[in-house]
């Protein structure tokens, strides 16, 4: 099968699934959480991803009154971060950095010739964000845009929207890195290009969701 090609002036990428992997460390926090609030972790792990935890919390957890949220939302993520330092810590694993990642962003960052602006678009907060970005030492950008910054979360195409405009440019002007339905779906309604990665959800899950090309993941 030849190579496929698509333009674009910039690249949004989504953070979690896409460029790093935690979701085995969510779930273990999860089931911390659900000793506490009475929550179906089964219907939780199956439409959580790329969802906002302020979203998340809101729904499953039923906290609504938005100081009790916003106090809920950093510790979940805080024991996210702290389970992800005990377990590397261990040599047990902790948050990983997907294949293909470093090469992908090095490249984006060396080029000299028609280079590509590029920015990372993530449902997470600004600190969880910047935690998991500089424990990697991930090649940086200096367009950063978290859930701490939209009024409304991917699905909504609201985040892919202002990430373009980080570039200065339109999303149709952008291609899109999703490995989440929600996410997917976010960056289709934005006018933007989307690639759908493999690295979270089976491939079955993330067809007829408007992806332009679908791969196992950004090694490809």
């Amino acid at each position: 099968m030849p190579p496929t090609t698509i333009k674009a002036r910039g690249i949004l990428f989504d953070l979690d699934g896409t460029l790093i992997s935690s979701t085995t460390i969510c779930e273990s926090v999860w089931h911390k959480w659900a000793e506490v609030y009475p929550v179906d972790l089964t219907e939780v792990f199956k439409s959580s991803h790329g969802i906002r935890t302020r979203e998340l919390l809101q729904h499953w957890l039923k906290i609504t009154d938005p100081i009790e949220l916003e106090a809920a939302t950093e510790k979940f993520e805080t024991d996210v971060l702290k389970e992800a330092q005990r377990l590397a810590s261990t040599g047990k694993g902790g948050i990983t950095l997907l294949p293909g990642v470093e090469k992908i962003l090095l490249a984006l960052n060396t080029a000299t010739k028609d280079a590509i602006k590029w920015a990372i678009v993530t449902s997470a907060t600004n600190a969880y964000a910047t935690n998991a970005i500089t424990t990697f030492s991930l090649p940086k950008t200096s367009h950063l845009i978290t859930a701490d910054e939209v009024s409304q979360g991917k699905p909504h195409p609201e985040p892919y929207i202002m990430g373009a405009a980080a570039l200065g440019l339109k999303p149709t002007d952008c291609i899109v890195f999703e490995d989440a339905p929600s996410g997917v779906k976010a960056g289709v309604a934005s006018g933007a290009r989307v690639i759908a990665v493999c690295t979270s959800h089976k491939r079955s899950a993330l067809e007829g969701l408007g992806a332009h090309l679908i791969v196992e993941d950004l090694s490809e």
